[in-house]
């Protein structure tokens, strides 16, 4: 079983994820700390889907421009990346099932991250 949690400090403008694991044995704690949110705002990431459900939106990413072009990205629950920007929406979009304009040959992730 496993519990998670997740706050954004005001004080110190950071995210906080804790997940407290139960398996054989004692309980054990997990928490790690992403970066300061200080120049990132919160965006929408288009995701394709898989071959039974389409493509969908997802919020709670943050995201700001990347040094190495595109968006970096961050989100709580997963490792930095960076994406091409036709991938981000900076305001909720109207349809989250309504997929951006997709280029032919598209990369859906961009490398190296920084």
């Amino acid at each position: 079983m496993v519990l998670q949690t997740t706050e954004r400090s005001d004080l110190r403008n950071l995210v906080v994820g804790v997940t407290l694991l139960f398996s054989q044995g004692p309980p054990r704690l997990s928490a790690h700390v992403m970066a300061p949110l200080v120049g990132k705002e919160k965006c929408w990431i288009w995701f394709r889907g898989g071959l039974s459900d389409g493509g969908h939106w997802v919020s709670g990413w943050y995201g700001s421009e990347a040094r190495l072009g595109g968006v970096r990205i961050e989100h709580f629950d997963d490792v930095p990346c960076r994406v091409p920007e036709w991938r981000v929406a900076w305001k909720e979009p109207m349809d989250l099932k309504k997929s951006p304009e997709i280029p032919q040959d598209a990369q859906w992730k961009l490398f190296p991250v920084d």
